[in-house]
């Protein structure tokens, strides 16, 4: 039931059927992490990190949990929240939210070379992801490779056209580079949109 409840995104009941499931269950993984899943839905973060780690104490290697709880934490600004996303990814190399959360979580330490190569492979695994080749172009910006970044930055304008921050980000590139024409050509399509 809780999960039909989640389904059809009414997280509140959801999460009372689950928390009933974990009182007559309690040994579930499943159900500790669609708890958390709900529970993160409802903004509910102390709730969703409680149902998480009971999650991850059941079961330390569920890599849809651990990314989820990682995610969560990185957010929350904990530092044991990269030690529980590699775990997730030590499961499954490809969980994109473990990626993109462990490339926001070096990116704001200032590791770009490891935001880079996180963001990279998020994308390898889903190439739709606007925000995540926005992220990508600003990184390889930073370090300096800017036809890398004009790459990202064109990614994430062609995924999502009326973004005037990544169509702005892109021309500024061009215009470093010299490419003054282009950045022209890239401010004139913003403006139309």
């Amino acid at each position: 039931v809780g999960l039909a409840m989640a389904m059809s995104r009414r997280w509140d009941e959801a999460a009372r059927e689950f928390e009933s499931a974990a009182l007559a269950g309690p040994g579930d993984p499943e159900v500790f992490l669609q708890l958390g899943k709900a529970r993160h839905a409802l903004g509910q973060s102390a709730k969703a990190e409680a149902a998480l780690r009971r999650c991850h104490d059941l079961d330390p290697d569920r890599s849809e949990a651990n990314a989820l709880l990682g995610s969560l934490l990185a957010k929350l600004g904990r530092e044991e929240a990269s030690e529980i996303l590699q775990r997730a990814l030590k499961a499954e190399p490809t969980n994109v939210l473990a990626l993109n959360s462990l490339g926001d979580l070096q990116l704001t330490r200032s590791d770009l070379e490891q935001a880079a190569l996180s963001f990279s492979a998020s994308l390898q695994v889903d190439g739709h992801q606007a925000e995540t080749a926005f992220k990508l172009g600003f990184v390889m910006e930073s370090l300096g490779q800017l036809e890398a970044a004009i790459g990202a930055y064109q990614t994430a304008r062609q995924l999502t056209p009326g973004l005037l921050p990544v169509s702005l980000a892109l021309a500024g590139v061009l215009d470093r580079l010299k490419r003054h024409k282009e950045a022209a050509e890239v401010l004139e399509a913003a403006a139309t949109l």
